[in-house]
């Protein structure tokens, strides 16, 4: 792998998007009470350019000329159709262990061919269940 071939974002600070003024917290410029008042709370803000920018990152940053690679996305995580959509369109794969998560992934669009589905107490009709779309 050549290195520096992307950013490293763990290099980076998480919080260098996050500023704080006159009793307002902003997120890469949208104040947070305004989402609150829009959008009541509690509610849950992300940052998809920089969710973006760190999953290019990573992409770029494990490209081999030598072997094939993928990131994957562990949907355990945070299995949300938004951040799994992102997931797809920055070409990461989704790592899931449960059928919710597959069916979550496939309601997001997410082509069943990029998930990964392991781990263990699976019987066969979980199996049989993923590869036929849950």
């Amino acid at each position: 792998m050549e290195k520096g071939k992307g950013t490293n974002p763990m290099k980076e600070d998480v919080f260098a998007r996050i500023e704080s003024a006159d009793g307002d917290v902003t997120i890469s410029g949208v104040s947070a009470a305004a989402l609150a008042k829009e959008c009541g709370t509690p509610l849950y803000i992300f940052d998809e350019t920089g969710l973006e920018q760190t999953m290019q990152a990573y992409v770029n940053d494990f490209k081999s000329d030598e072997f094939e690679t993928r990131v994957v996305f562990a949907s355990k995580a945070f299995s949300n159709k938004a951040v799994l959509k992102l997931c797809a369109e920055n070409g990461l794969y989704i790592d899931s262990v449960s059928l919710g998560e597959i069916y979550t992934a496939k309601s997001a669009g997410i082509d069943l061919s990029t998930i990964y589905f392991h781990g263990n107490n699976k019987t066969k009709r979980n199996c049989a269940r993923r590869w036929n779309g849950a």
